[in-house]
């Protein structure tokens, strides 16, 4: 079922957005949802991202951030293995944060990106005052908020029996199974679970035609 789903799944070359993330974090005329946004994201290329977090950020609602960190947690055979790696992809604005966690580590990632901030912190890799002047000069730490991207078939999709069926058996086992705040133990009060529409590339088989 799980193989099934992915091809669903598409991914975003991170080289063709550079420029984009710039100009948006930058782009006072859109409203600041936070200092710091950040993306659970699976995807296993470090100059890669799944197209729904690119969507989710500049179409579905433009999302302006001083910060966007892209959090992978790989689960390594490793029991013990308890290690993290960044990647500055564009320096102060585009980060990503791999945890390489063993099967007996729990997965407390709310913790353990407290821990790498404070790390990146100490080395001068980052500064995590507040981005509103009024709060900076009062030495008030910049504000993080976590997005969690649940993918939605929409109904605009002719499908085949079989994958319908799959699909439903997605959404069962999605309602059944701990959810991605619960499994990585984030903070539930600053996460906002988002959907998003999965894309499939259809031929239209009749288009509404306009009349006089």
């Amino acid at each position: 079922m799980a193989g099934k789903l992915k091809t669903y799944i598409t991914y975003a070359n991170l080289d063709n957005y550079h420029q984009l993330f710039k100009d948006l974090s930058s782009d006072n005329s859109v409203p600041r949802i936070a200092t710091n946004l950040v993306y659970i994201i699976r995807a296993n290329r470090s100059d890669q991202v799944e197209s729904k977090v690119i969507y989710s950020i500049f179409q579905k609602q433009p999302k302006r951030a001083d910060t966007y960190w892209l959090l992978h947690v790989d689960r390594v055979n490793d029991p013990n293995r308890f290690e993290y790696k960044v990647k500055q992809i564009i320096p102060g604005i585009l980060i990503r944060v791999d945890f390489h966690i063993g099967f007996k580590v729990e997965p407390k990632i709310n913790l353990y990106f407290r821990e790498v901030l404070e790390d990146l912190e100490k080395s001068g890799e980052i500064k995590l005052a507040s981005s509103y002047d009024s709060l900076r000069k009062h030495d008030f730490t910049g504000d993080f908020k976590y997005i969690i991207i649940d993918r939605i078939m929409p109904r605009d999709y002719k499908l085949s029996s079989w994958e319908n069926f799959i699909l439903t058996l997605n959404n069962i086992a999605r309602r059944l199974s701990i959810n991605d705040i619960r499994a990585l133990q984030l903070d539930s009060t600053n996460t906002i679970v988002e959907q998003v529409p999965i894309t499939i590339d259809q031929e239209v088989d009749l288009r509404i035609q306009r009349i006089s």
